[in-house]
């Protein structure tokens, strides 16, 4: 095996490459001899999986057996899940003594809560419906013990509080709750027990980091998987469908949104005169950046984006005067907010200016960007910005 950046290792002939960082998995030979292939002369191990759970059927896109099901006292498994673009796909694997026995992938139908811990909820509960089938299957004996990785601390949370949940309906639609609780009712059977393990590790990893990072890979693969339907679970309490989009928690506040709120979409268009322009905007960036910041901080930067900062040009019908309280000449609108010629707020427009840079320097920006202020300074990304230690970084934000 070579030394370099990526190893590849010598596979045995049917098999498939696959680089994970710095360490390889070596795969046993594609559709092993016996049961592997079909239960009874009629049924492969994936049509089978699909006859238990027909409505995993679209969810589940790819199950390959990837060496000889056998007995061990002790397997070790693990899932993965993420959302990009809009898609939510995950992998999951299975493994005996460092050898993976199977491993399965998809992708997860799209509904009011769409969250990366969905697509990770949906990845245990996946690998545990396929395990559940894969000891009929094959008629092998349970494990002694049934190790399950998952690098997701929250999913972990919530399945060890599943038991409380199921007690108490009112907590039960909670997000993502219906895929935990389903999740809950399999790992039993299973006797799953559950670990933490650190994502995206490189270098000299351990077995548990290898599973990880290939379920990963196949969460990563899955994304070329075309979008399906939906699907209702059996531990769903209530399920509403709004715009095409079903909902299952947090009823009561999606209801009042959309009886009350204005499509957004629409509300910018309208307020700005926009036509396919929104459509450059990435919205992506946007919303994450926003999410990164603390409650009264993303509110405050909501209402500066769409012009709605209580200004005293906003107060005048509360007997308020309108003027800016340091210069007294313009009425006091977002605008002039940032343009009064003020010393005061001259300063603390320069603080802020320098703050914003230097933020923008930390995170690398792109050399080709140029910042211009309201005085028409131009500021680039990278060059123009003093350095600044990570506990000066903290201190700013």
């Amino acid at each position: 095996m070579s030394s370099t950046t990526e190893n590849v290792a010598i596979i045995p002939e049917q098999a498939t490459p696959i680089i994970v960082n710095q360490d390889t998995f070596i795969i046993p030979p594609q559709n092993p001899t016996n049961k592997s292939l079909h239960h009874n002369g009629t049924q492969s191990f994936k049509e089978f999986v699909n006859m238990k759970y027909p409505g995993f059927r679209e969810i589940i896109r790819n199950i390959q057996v990837k060496s000889e099901p056998k007995y061990a006292e002790q397997c070790k498994c693990a899932s993965d899940g993420g959302k990009k673009y809009s898609n939510l796909t995950f992998g999951a694997v299975y493994s005996i003594e460092e050898t993976i026995i199977f491993e399965i992938s998809g992708r997860i139908p799209q509904s009011n809560r769409d969250s990366s811990l969905r697509a990770e909820a949906f990845g245990g509960l996946a690998l545990a419906m396929v395990i559940n089938v894969y000891h009929e299957y094959f008629e092998i004996l349970r494990p002694k013990e049934l190790l399950y990785y998952v690098d997701n601390k929250s999913l972990i949370r919530r399945l060890e509080k599943a038991e409380w949940h199921g007690s108490r309906p009112s907590k039960t639609t909670a997000p993502e709750q219906e895929v935990i609780m389903e999740m809950h009712i399999i790992n039993r059977q299973n006797k799953m027990k559950i670990n933490h393990v650190k994502s995206h590790q490189s270098g000299v990893l351990s077995w548990e980091a290898k599973l990880n990072n290939r379920c990963d890979f196949l969460a990563e693969v899955a994304r070329n998987y075309p979008p399906i339907k939906q699907y209702k679970l059996h531990t769903t309490t209530a399920t509403i469908k709004i715009n095409g989009i079903e909902t299952s928690s947090a009823i009561p506040l999606t209801l009042r949104q959309t009886f009350e709120s204005q499509n957004m979409r629409e509300y910018l268009q309208e307020k700005y005169n926009w036509g396919s322009e929104i459509d450059l905007i990435d919205w992506t960036i946007h919303n994450r950046a926003l999410n990164s910041l603390q409650y009264s901080h993303r509110q405050t930067i909501t209402k500066f984006v769409h012009e709605w900062l209580p200004v005293n040009n906003h107060k005048g019908n509360q007997n308020v005067s309108t003027k800016c309280p340091f210069c007294m000449t313009n009425d006091e609108t977002q605008a002039h907010m940032l343009q009064c010629s003020h010393p005061l707020v001259v300063s603390a427009r320069k603080q802020a200016t320098q703050k914003a840079m230097t933020r923008i320097h930390a995170l690398r920006g792109d050399p080709g960007l140029n910042i211009y202020d309201n005085n028409g300074d131009k500021h680039n990304a990278q060059q123009n910005c003093p350095r600044n230690t990570p506990k000066q970084i903290l201190q700013i934000d």
